[in-house]
């Protein structure tokens, strides 16, 4: 009886080693899986971060390409103002010109002879615009007639 009752103990005692060692393997499988599961997610994990990345660069670039653009558009701006500067000053030069041969918008006269005024000759016979003052001293000599 003692024999099959250590027979008895070296059966359960194998089945409880077995049992044991299913129960490791189990937890090794598992571990296992959930390393693989890991490695899976830290894969994920750094494709989404390289993808990050290549947004991060390509968002640089497009940031510098915006950035050269406004530099040139700066720079666009301040030729348009020099030029515009340049072109006012030369206006502001003209004008000076411009009023000396400007003709008088007053009464108009008819010329009873040749007249010289502001540079210009008017023949007997031709009209010419004059303020009152200017007429004045033409009229009392003669040189023209008012136009009616």
């Amino acid at each position: 009886m003692a024999k099959k009752k250590e027979n008895k103990q070296a059966k359960q005692n194998e089945a409880k080693k077995v049992q044991d060692e299913t129960a490791q393997d189990e937890q090794a499988e598992l571990a296992q899986a959930e390393i693989e599961q890991a490695k899976a997610e830290a894969e994920k994990a750094k494709e989404e971060a390289d993808k990050a990345k290549d947004e991060i660069e390509q968002a640089k670039a497009e940031a510098e390409k915006a950035k050269e653009e406004a530099d040139k558009a700066k720079a666009e701006i301040e030729q348009a103002k020099a030029e515009a500067e340049k072109a006012k000053k030369e206006a502001d030069q003209a004008k000076p010109k411009a009023d000396k041969t400007k003709v008088p918008t007053g009464k108009k006269y008819q010329c009873q002879w040749q007249v010289n005024h502001n540079g210009k000759k008017y023949q007997a016979g031709e009209t010419i615009s004059l303020d009152d003052k200017t007429a004045n001293d033409l009229l009392a000599n003669g040189a023209i007639k008012e136009l009616k």
